[in-house]
């Protein structure tokens, strides 16, 4: 049997089923916890799959992870919004979090922004709230937020700083020219 068998993959659904277990009150013995997993699991699974607003958020961070790890200029480069997290309401989890070469730490939000029309590309990313959320956890962790943003339409990968593009009490919209 491969080592692998079990490894990370299996903690991950084991956590899963003891969040779900934990949540509906079913023992971890119980013969019942594992297909009512699986049927609660079909259930937001096939969710998931009718939102194209998940599904391209979810193929847009893959394709950010990809431009990364290809480019490789970084000593350190983890998924950041996976796992257990304590911190209440006041934080946000960004996508990524990137230790640079020279040390930089970098906490990073990936958008993905396609508009119809080439010449008029521009969106609101995030409202005030969620931005004050992120900037309280990257300043929690000692990193610099930054936003990455495909412009889906010209195939376009833009990374800038929130906190250069609007005042801190705003929510915060971008077009791809600025």
């Amino acid at each position: 049997m491969n080592s692998d068998t079990f490894g990370r993959r299996g903690f991950d659904l084991l956590e899963e089923l003891a969040r779900f277990s934990l949540e509906k009150n079913i023992s971890l013995s119980d013969p019942q916890v594992v297909p009512a997993f699986f049927s609660s699991a079909s259930r937001d699974l096939e969710s998931a799959l009718a939102n194209p607003a998940m599904l391209h958020g979810k193929r847009t961070q893959a394709l950010f992870e990809a431009l990364l790890v290809s480019l490789g200029q970084y000593t350190l480069l983890k998924v950041e919004d996976e796992g257990r997290f304590y911190g209440g309401e006041r934080f946000g989890v960004p996508d990524f979090r990137v230790v640079l070469l020279d040390g930089t730490k970098w906490l990073i939000e990936v958008k993905n922004v396609y508009e119809e029309d080439p010449l008029q590309q521009e969106r609101r990313l995030m409202s005030r709230p969620c931005r004050e959320k992120l900037e309280n956890y990257a300043s929690a962790t000692g990193g610099e937020l930054m936003l990455a943003v495909y412009w889906a339409r010209w195939g376009m990968w833009t990374l800038v700083s929130p906190e250069r593009l609007a005042a801190p009490d705003s929510s915060l919209t971008l077009d791809m020219v600025t």
